[in-house]
């Protein structure tokens, strides 16, 4: 019987482990995102509406195509909270549907400009966007 009382109270607390690391929140943490930087001055834009695109472009396949331009180069780009690059940026082979995609522009050291907009991407379609800082 005390074996069972530990493996239940591990099996718990793993998913009470998963449970709060697998949550996501709209609040994020910007100061994480520009390497604790508590000085730099940050200015945040988001956009519920889709964000149009800039071309579509047919392709032969069941899967999808982002690609993203921005006027400043080398801004950072994250899908759904995860880091995929620096602009200009092109992912072949992405699962169709909705996504949120955010861009962040280093002004300067001490200035950080963040862009948020909903994408949708289409099968058999490669999407290409362009984002002005």
């Amino acid at each position: 019987m005390r074996s069972f009382g530990k493996i239940f109270i591990l099996a718990f607390s793993v998913c009470v482990l998963s449970l709060f690391t697998s949550c996501e929140s709209d609040d994020f943490d910007f100061f994480t995102t520009v390497d604790d930087n508590k000085n730099a001055a940050i200015t945040h834009e988001t956009s519920d509406k889709l964000l149009d695109s800039l071309s579509v472009e047919e392709i032969d396949s069941f899967s999808a195509e982002f690609a993203l331009r921005t006027d400043v180069p080398k801004a950072n780009v994250y899908i759904n909270g995860n880091y995929q690059g620096r602009s200009p940026l092109r992912i072949k082979e992405m699962v169709p549907g909705y996504y949120k995609l955010k861009v962040e522009f280093a002004q300067s050291s001490s200035e950080i400009i963040i862009k948020e907009y909903l994408i949708e991407l289409e099968s058999g379609k490669a999407k290409e966007y362009y984002i002005e800082k």
